[in-house]
């Protein structure tokens, strides 16, 4: 899998960092071979292609709500060739509709 990242976003190299340098989601770990895997707050898309290479006949369901992130999701997703549902929401136990705040505002 090829992965396209922005290195003049910090959050992009740490992402990737975090992935491909820390291995901090070892899915050779997991005991069994999921059906779906539900990705809630995916950012660009690191986990959906590491879990994608890893169950290729999982269903696939990434939830991103910040519209920044989105392109670079869809991106991973496009170029990769991969089935992924991308949902431009946030995951909650609550209904309704919040706004979101993708940096700090004053």
């Amino acid at each position: 899998m090829k992965l396209h990242l922005d290195p003049a976003d910090v959050s992009h190299l740490i992402v990737a960092e975090e992935f491909l340098v820390d291995n901090v989601y070892d899915l050779n770990c997991l005991p069994f071979v999921p059906d779906t895997v539900v990705d809630c707050g995916a950012h660009i898309g690191v986990f959906v292609l590491q879990a994608a290479g890893r169950f290729p006949h999982a269903r696939i369901v990434a939830f991103e709500p910040n519209p920044e992130n989105l392109p670079w999701l869809r991106k991973q997703v496009h170029q990769n060739r991969i089935d992924v549902a991308i949902v431009d929401a946030a995951v909650t136990t609550d209904d309704g509709e919040s706004p979101f705040f993708g940096v700090a505002q004053p």
